[in-house]
C-alpha cells in the first residue's frame, strides 16, 4: 500500500531493491496498490512490482530530480520577526558569510549567488540520479526510457491516464485490490485477512 508524495533517493531505491529481492527469493508476486498519491519516490519504489493498481481518485507519476530550494537573499539590511516566524528587511547594507575550507564548501549559503561551477556539478549529479530513476521505472513497466523522458516528463497523473501511459495496470478500490492481489498470490480471498499492524500507545512508547 502507497500514499507518499515521495521521498529520499536511497531510501526509495533501498525499497525497491528489497521487493527485487524477495520477488527472486520466495518467487511469489508482488502487487503494489496506491492509496491516494505515490509520487516521485513511490514510483520509484513500486516500479518493479509485478502489478500495480490504483484507488479511485489517486495521483500517480513526478518522475523526476528535484534539490532544494536555495535562497538567496540580496542586500539584507537586518532580520526581524519573533520567536515563531521569521523576517528580513532587504534594503542593503548587511554581509553574510562563511568561513570555510574547501573551494564552494558553502555551497548553498542563501546569501550569495550560486556560481556557474556549483550549478553545473550539481545539474550533473541530478542528471546521474535522474538516469537511474528513468531506467528503474522503465525497466519496471517495460517502458522505453525516452517516452518517460520525452511524453511523461516529471507530470503526475490520475489513474486512468497512468493506465494509458503504462505506469499502472489497473484502478481498483481498497476491497477490490485486496481481494484481487490474494488472488494474484494463489490464495483464496475469502480465507484471506488483511492485517494492519496498530501503532503504539503512549505507554508502549516509554517502554
Amino acid at each position: 500500500v502507497l500514499n507518499t508524495p515521495g521521498g529520499s533517493i536511497n531510501g526509495s531505491k533501498a525499497m525497491a531493491d528489497a521487493i527485487a529481492r524477495y520477488q527472486q527469493r520466495t518467487q511469489h508476486k508482488v502487487v503494489a496498490h496506491v492509496q491516494g498519491m505515490s509520487a516521485s519516490g513511490g514510483m520509484y519504489t513500486m516500479a518493479g512490482a509485478d502489478e500495480i493498481i490504483a484507488d479511485y481518485g489517486s495521483l500517480v507519476g513526478s518522475i523526476g530530480v528535484i534539490f532544494g530550494p536555495f535562497e538567496r537573499y540580496k542586500d539584507v539590511k537586518a532580520t526581524t520577526g519573533s520567536l515563531f516566524t521569521e523576517g528580513y528587511v532587504t534594503t542593503g547594507g548587511i554581509e553574510y558569510s562563511y568561513l570555510t575550507k574547501g573551494r564552494d564548501k558553502d555551497f548553498g549559503n542563501p546569501f550569495r549567488d550560486m556560481r556557474a561551477e556549483e550549478r553545473e556539478t550539481l545539474l550533473a549529479g541530478m542528471q546521474n540520479v535522474y538516469d537511474d530513476f528513468v531506467s528503474e521505472v522503465a525497466k519496471g513497466r517495460d517502458l522505453e526510457p525516452s517516452v518517460i523522458v520525452d511524453k511523461l516528463g516529471a507530470h503526475i497523473f490520475d489513474p486512468k491516464t497512468a493506465i494509458a501511459n503504462g505506469l499502472i495496470d489497473s484502478q481498483m478500490g481498497i476491497d477490490e485490490a485486496y481481494r484481487h492481489a490474494a488472488t494474484v498470490m494463489g490464495v483464496d480471498p475469502n480465507d484471506t485477512q488483511v492485517v494492519t499492524p496498530a501503532a503504539p500507545t503512549f505507554l508502549e512508547q516509554l517502554l
